[in-house]
Parts: C-alpha cells; sequence; structure tokens
C-alpha cells in the first residue's frame, strides 16, 4: 500500500472514530453477546486491496470478555462508508442516494422482509446504522469471500440462484402482507417511494459519467462487428422500458448488481452457501432481471444455452420452497415455472445488455494500465477517461475478455435487430 493511500485509511478511520462511540460499541456488542462488555476497539484497513468505488470498507475490532470464557477474545466485524478519501465523489455518491437507499434497505426493508419471510440466510446481519457507517457481521470470518471468476460453473451459480430466490421470496411474502388488510392495491414500490430510484442506467452521478463512456466503447465494438451506430442506439435504449415494474409481470425487489464481488461463497459441497452483498443498486422491477443478470455475468453463450432451464428451474424450486414453507400468509401467489420462463424470455434483452456495460469494467485487467489501483482518484480518473482505444488495445491483448465482450454486444444487438423486425411486421 503506497504511503499515500495508507494515509487516507488513517483518514477514514479517524473520521469513522469521530462518528462512532463506546456506546455504540456497547451496544453493538450486546446484539451479537449479550451480557458481555468490550475491552476496546480499533479500526483498520479491511485488506491491501482497494475493493469498489462507491464505499470504502474496514474491519472493526472488538475485544470482548464473555462471562463463560476466561480470556478476552476478538470480535472481528466488517465497517462500510462513503469513500471519504475523495471528497467530491464521496459527495456525488451521497447526492446519489447510493449509500442513503442501502441504509434504508437494511433499516426499514430487510427487517419487514426478515419478520414476514422464514429462509436459510442470504444476506448478512447488520448491526450498526449511522451517518452514512454500515456495520456488520465479517462473512470472511465465517468462511465466506469472493470468487474473482466462476463462468460455467454449474454449483457456483446454483447457489447464486438459491440466494437470490430467496431474497424474491421475501419480496414476495412481504408485499403479500401488505396487501392482506389493504382495500388498495399495495406494492413494495409505492410503500417505498423513495427506495427504488434507477441509478445503474442514466445521468445519476457519478455512474452516469462511466454509463456514457461504456456506451463509447459498445458503439465501438459493434462497428467491428458489422453494426452501424444506430443499431447500438435503437437497442440500448429499450434498457429503459426494460428495468420499470411491469404491468404484466411479477416484480420484486431486485439486488440489480449480481458480479462476482457481491456474491459470497463458503466451501460447503457439493453446492457452496451464497450470501448476497452490496444493496445500492437495488430496484422494484419484474424477478426475471436478476436471474438474467447472473446469467449473463457469470456464463457463456454456450453454457446458457445448454444449462439455462435447469437454473431457472431451480431457482423457481427454492422460490416455490421458501414461500410454503412460511404459514404467515396462505394466499401468495408463487409464480410458476413456465411464468419465469415467459419473464425471462421477453425480457432477455436485458442480460446482454447489462453485461455489455458490466465487463468494460470488471472484466479489463487493469494492472499495468491504471497507476496505482489502490488510488481511488486514479481509478475514478481512469472510469472517467475515454477508454475505447484502452479498450480495443487490451481485447486483442486478452482473448477471454475479448470473446466474452464481443459475444454479449453482438447478442444484443441481434436480440434488438429482432425486435425492430418484429415491429415492423406487427
Amino acid at each position: 500500500m503506497s504511503n499515500k493511500n495508507s494515509k487516507d485509511s488513517v483518514g477514514i478511520e479517524n473520521i469513522v472514530k469521530s462518528i462512532i462511540t463506546p456506546e455504540d460499541i456497547k451496544n453493538v456488542v450486546q446484539k451479537i453477546y449479550k451480557g458481555s462488555a468490550f475491552v476496546e476497539f480499533n479500526f483498520a484497513p479491511y485488506s491491501e486491496d482497494r475493493l469498489g468505488v462507491l464505499g470504502y470498507h474496514l474491519r472493526l475490532q472488538i475485544v470482548i470478555e464473555r462471562s463463560e470464557r476466561g480470556s478476552p477474545e476478538i470480535l472481528e466485524l466488517f465497517v462500510k462508508t462513503l469513500p471519504f478519501d475523495h471528497y467530491e465523489h464521496a459527495e456525488d455518491v451521497k447526492e446519489g442516494g447510493f449509500f442513503q437507499e442501502e441504509i434504508v434497505f437494511y433499516e426499514e426493508i430487510l427487517p419487514r422482509f426478515l419478520k414476514n419471510c422464514k429462509s436459510a440466510r442470504w444476506c448478512p446481519s447488520v448491526y450498526l446504522m449511522k451517518k452514512n457507517i454500515l456495520i456488520m457481521e465479517n462473512l470472511k470470518t465465517q468462511g465466506f469471500d469472493v470468487r474473482e471468476r466462476f463462468f460455467d460453473e454449474t454449483a457456483t451459480i446454483k447457489s447464486a440462484m438459491s440466494a437470490v430466490a430467496r431474497f424474491h421470496s421475501c419480496s414476495i411474502i412481504t408485499q403479500a402482507e401488505l396487501n392482506r388488510n389493504s382495500k388498495i392495491d399495495v406494492t413494495l414500490n409505492s410503500f417505498y417511494p423513495n427506495s427504488f430510484k434507477e441509478k445503474a442506467f442514466g445521468k445519476t452521478q457519478p455512474i452516469g459519467t462511466w454509463f456514457f463512456g461504456t456506451c463509447k466503447i459498445i458503439a465501438a465494438v459493434a462497428l467491428r462487428l458489422g453494426y452501424e451506430e444506430y443499431h447500438v442506439h435503437r437497442t440500448f435504449e429499450r434498457i429503459s422500458d426494460i428495468i420499470k415494474p411491469s404491468d404484466k409481470f411479477v416484480n420484486v425487489v431486485c439486488h440489480g448488481d449480481l458480479w462476482s464481488h457481491n456474491l459470497m461463497f463458503d466451501d460447503t459441497q457439493p453446492t457452496p452457501n451464497c450470501i448476497l452483498v452490496d444493496f445500492q443498486l437495488i430496484r422494484y422491477c419484474p424477478l426475471a432481471l436478476d436471474i438474467l443478470q447472473i446469467l449473463y455475468l457469470n456464463t457463456t453463450r454456450s453454457f446458457r444455452e445448454k444449462s439455462k432451464n435447469e437454473l431457472i428451474q431451480y431457482y423457481h424450486s427454492i422460490l416455490e420452497e421458501t414461500i410454503r414453507n412460511n404459514d404467515s400468509v396462505k394466499d401468495v401467489s408463487i409464480p410458476t415455472f413456465e411464468e419465469i420462463l415467459t419473464q425471462v424470455e421477453e425480457l432477455k434483452l436485458f442480460g446482454p445488455i447489462v453485461a455489455s456495460l458490466f465487463f468494460p469494467a470488471i472484466l479489463m485487467n487493469l494492472e499495468g494500465v491504471v497507476q496505482d489501483l489502490q488510488n481511488l482518484e486514479k481509478r475514478i480518473e481512469f472510469l472517467n477517461s475515454d477508454r475505447v482505444n484502452l479498450t480495443l488495445s487490451q481485447m486483442e491483448k486478452d482473448p477471454f475478455f475479448k470473446d466474452r465482450l464481443e459475444e454479449v454486444i453482438g447478442e444484443a444487438l441481434e436480440l434488438g435487430k429482432r425486435m425492430d423486425e418484429d415491429e415492423i411486421k406487427n
């Protein structure tokens, strides 16, 4: 870690220390080990590598004393804050609502979900939310970790599907519970009107600048594949309708950011357990969008064509089992496997579009491309720059990156062209 980054982390630790009080730490410890006392606590960087750009991560180490133990022990938790190491960027993240809406999710929506729905765990426990700071369990201490790339690994993808199915089950059950005694139709979107603003696609900063920069990359790759720029615009502008709540399909609270770093797995065999993290881009929309995101961000086209129905069937089995295991709501309408397949097929364009937008950032090898990857300012400078020539150059150096990017952009434009033709016929 460079000297500048070390100074940044110390500065962030001091900011957090000025907000989190000993009384806060006492309350956190009581939530985890009732009747225990803490001796001291300190904050440290979560890892040597900087994770993400919409937040900053720390470890909270608390020395505790439990009556049943003879000696003090260390309780280690995970802390997420605004990216205070870059003031202007932190203000953009704050103004864009990324952090606040995640806090509302943990503070208001998640407790309602967990109260209404019994299921195997799919999210971390959160112990404190205070002034843009979240303190939650450290999943790494329980054997969970991210898997950098798990393309076409059936067991891992099934695990991710099961976690998403349980998340969606909680949404379906909670919405039914809200409507049980209501004289008007209540959706989670209407009940939490400020919690599902679209942030991933559009002008919301800081993602807005990155989004439009990536669109230039897609247009350049599309040109190489033989498509004109108007094909790109016609196809990708369809995203705004796809991500809206549907009048036709079942809507749920969707995660919206299901790339590999937001899925944590343990080593359980044959199918690992999965925990979803980072709920900054949640939206209320058809459940198929999360399914498509998992499929397109983590599988190749040939694998999807062979295994898609099997994976969706697995998702449906977990969704149905979870809902049926809850007795509190008898009249919940469970989407059938056929209904989910129809959703996935009709909204299929979302998959290759979202992968086209994500892959230039998450699959490109940045070693040697961005100097000092741990420096947030350098990362933002890179994301805000014109990355077209650099991306095309990296595609020639990295066949995996090239194949994945051309595959999803090509599929998106194939689908878009077919939709245009169908609309002309009709």
